[in-house]
């Protein structure tokens, strides 16, 4: 494989990686988000990584079957198969905003910890999620214990 066309796929491994990252938690009731391989070749054609040249969904599902084929990734891709034998892929996240949304309270209200540890794992805690939820959390974390 020539070394451009191995970035280019590494390129759009990751950038869909960042994709199911940035996903909207699920509605409520529910513990998973579909993901249409439709959403991702959009998404990598308009992220331009590959100049003049588009996205196909036969290289979205490619992508999206090597990500849930792999057990070692952070990203819980599931990969079904519908009634019309079409492959489905469900994404779920490893913890809600309400789980880490306790967590991040538990870390804020710790009588042991000084103001920058509190702050060094809320940060590493908001990469545990989407960007606008981590901002929600942030907001959330509107106060620190008296010292």
């Amino acid at each position: 494989m020539p070394r451009s066309n191995m970035y280019d796929s590494c390129s759009m491994v990751l950038k869909t990686l960042e994709y199911l990252h940035n996903l909207p938690e699920p509605s409520i009731g529910e513990k998973q988000i579909q993901v249409r391989t439709t959403d991702i070749a959009e998404y990598l054609t308009s992220q331009n990584l590959i100049p003049q040249r588009t996205v196909t969904r036969d290289t979205a599902k490619k992508i999206l079957d090597s990500i849930a084929d792999s057990s070692s990734t952070f990203y819980l891709l599931e990969r079904k198969t519908s009634n019309g034998g079409q492959d489905e892929y469900w994404y779920r996240r490893a913890f809600t905003l309400e789980q880490i949304s306790l967590l991040s309270t538990i870390i804020t209200s710790s009588m042991f910890l000084n103001e920058q540890q509190i702050g060094n794992l809320l940060t590493q805690l908001s990469a545990l999620t989407s960007k606008d939820n981590a901002a929600e959390l942030s907001a959330a974390d509107h106060f620190l214990r008296p010292r």
